[in-house]
């Protein structure tokens, strides 16, 4: 597929649709499984109708897809994300105003993806310098309070990522126990392998979840911060 021109992968991708109509109009013709399957790949044909459409910078083709596929799924995570980075005049965002959040599933997979490669792009290209500014913050509050960092015993890392930030924690407060959270379990796993500059395990536990459903199983007065 990746060696046909632009305009040869869209007449594929015609053909698949062209198939594909019928069928939607008649669900209920087939069991949930069957019909959660063609769903799915009839979303993906509408996202890679809609990329290749971008890319050839036929943006209201490319938003046309988009809006395709969240008629077959309303919170697609891929379809939303490629809409919001279109640039639009024509005032037409409804569809986006109503977003709060995005799939769960998509943000997972998305950094399930990434994992391999967050740090070496993110830091070491990119000068990535989030951790370093929440911990600075987090300094700052200590001094504010007029609390030393060995006041800190229990600290949860919301969306710990690959433990950079629970890095820093561990080696300046080695005496609080570090939790962390995370959509991607990927990241997790990155994450509960990092050690402090001592040697010790940054994170006590690395939970793979939603950070309101993970904090809803916290006592408040459990977390320090």
């Amino acid at each position: 597929f990746g060696m046909l021109s632009p305009d040869e992968q869209l007449n594929l991708l015609r053909e698949a649709e062209d198939h594909s109509l019928p069928i939607l109009k008649v669900s209920d013709t087939f069991d949930e499984y069957v019909w959660r399957s063609f769903q799915d790949q009839a979303l993906d044909l509408y996202n890679n109708m809609g990329i290749v459409e971008k890319k050839q910078g036929s943006l209201h083709e490319a938003v046309m897809y988009f809006r395709k596929a969240l008629e077959i799924k309303s919170n697609d995570g891929h379809a939303l994300v490629q809409l919001a980075s279109i640039d639009r005049n024509d005032g037409k965002d409804d569809i986006l105003s109503n977003v709060n959040e995005l799939d769960p599933e998509y943000v997972s997979a998305l950094f399930d993806g990434y994992s391999s490669r967050f740090e070496s792009e993110l830091v070491d290209v990119l000068h990535y310098r989030g951790h370093i500014l929440v911990y600075d913050a987090l300094k700052s509050a200590l001094q504010k309070l007029e609390k030393s960092t060995s006041s800190i015993q229990q600290v949860v890392d919301l969306g710990c990522g690959t433990g950079l930030l629970g890095e820093l924690i561990a080696n300046d407060m080695p005496s609080a126990i570090v939790s962390g959270v995370d959509l991607s379990r990927r990241m997790v796993d990155i994450s509960r392998q990092r050690r402090s500059r001592n040697g010790d395990d940054v994170y006590a536990s690395v939970a793979v979840s939603d950070a309101a459903e993970y904090l809803s199983t916290r006592n408040e007065r459990s977390v320090d911060c």
